[in-house]
């Protein structure tokens, strides 16, 4: 049984109003949905939530399916939206973590960075800030291709307090189609702003 796309449909409704102009009263929009992938969607998030929801405490999950041309093939933004019309997908912010340092490396390349330039992954702080990497130890020089595989936590933020700023990292990520507020505080780079799921499909 195929299930309105309401989460979608709220979405799109949103989206044609940033279009509409003032005192416009009839207007035809044409969607990129996708009645299979969102159906999928939907599936996919009822199994994990029967499947690991009570484990990891959760109760609710959210999906954007986008294709890399930006056509939004399917929202879901909650479990039921009879239950709850809030759109987790395109409106609840959450703490990125590492997924933000993607636009740290963009940064880096589009200031003469490449994969294979060489960081130290050592210790670092930055003001009364000391990140450390997950493993706990130092992760010595490293390419930024093995920074970002591993996950490495020092070298973004290296690559930003030394050499790139905040301020061209939170630009990168906003021509990259971020729309939610980021804070630009150091550690941004780690993910501490609070971004949606469409920020980061």
């Amino acid at each position: 049984e195929q299930k309105s796309p309401d989460y979608f449909l709220d979405w799109a409704f949103d989206e044609v109003k940033k279009i509409a102009k003032p005192g416009q009263h009839s207007l035809v929009a044409h969607t990129t949905f996708d009645a299979n992938i969102q159906k999928a969607a939907e599936e996919s998030v009822e199994f994990h939530l029967r499947q690991f929801g009570k484990e990891y405490n959760v109760t609710e999950g959210a999906v954007v399916a986008i294709e890399t041309n930006g056509a939004v093939r399917a929202i879901v933004g909650g479990r039921d939206y009879g239950a709850s019309q809030f759109n987790r997908a395109t409106k609840a912010l959450r703490q990125t973590g590492s997924s933000f340092k993607p636009y740290v490396y963009a940064t880096a390349m589009e200031h003469g960075f490449t994969p294979d330039s060489v960081v130290s992954g050592g210790a670092i702080s930055w003001g009364n800030w000391s990140p450390h990497n997950y493993s706990g130890g130092s992760a010595g020089n490293v390419t930024l291709l093995t920074a970002i595989a591993k996950s490495i936590n020092t070298v973004p933020v290296r690559l930003a307090k030394d050499y790139l700023g905040i301020g061209p990292i939170k630009a990168m990520a906003e021509s990259m189609g971020v729309e939610s507020p980021l804070e630009a505080h150091k550690t941004m780079v780690l993910g501490t702003s609070g971004m949606t799921v469409m920020d980061q499909a």
